[in-house]
């Protein structure tokens, strides 16, 4: 092969990856997406993704989800969400329009 051939071929393999990476990078976000707006979805896994997760966009809309369960099913996880308010100033944003309207 001519070293034009294998520059072209160097040059579609460089794309492709790039390809696969930005794929890898977007399907997780919109698995978790799916998970979130699931009728799976519950206030145990809301506190172990708050826990858990360390992005601002995540815990934003984790915090206003909040507001779609039902006051029985958060009143039960309330001293762990006090908890991680008071103690973990990253969550603490995102809790707090929750806790001021409760």
């Amino acid at each position: 092969m001519g070293a034009l051939a294998l520059s072209g071929l160097a040059i579609a393999l460089i794309i492709l990856q790039k390809t696969v990476r930005n794929r890898e990078r977007l399907v997780p976000k919109d698995l978790l997406l799916r998970l979130f707006e699931s009728t799976l979805f519950d206030m145990p896994l809301a506190i172990d993704y708050l826990f858990r997760s360390k992005e601002p966009g995540v815990l934003a809309y984790l915090g206003n989800r909040m507001f779609s369960f039902s006051d029985a099913d958060v009143d039960f996880y309330l001293p762990q969400i006090v908890s991680m308010y008071v103690h973990h100033s990253d969550i603490a944003d995102s809790l707090r329009p929750y806790l001021v309207q409760r």
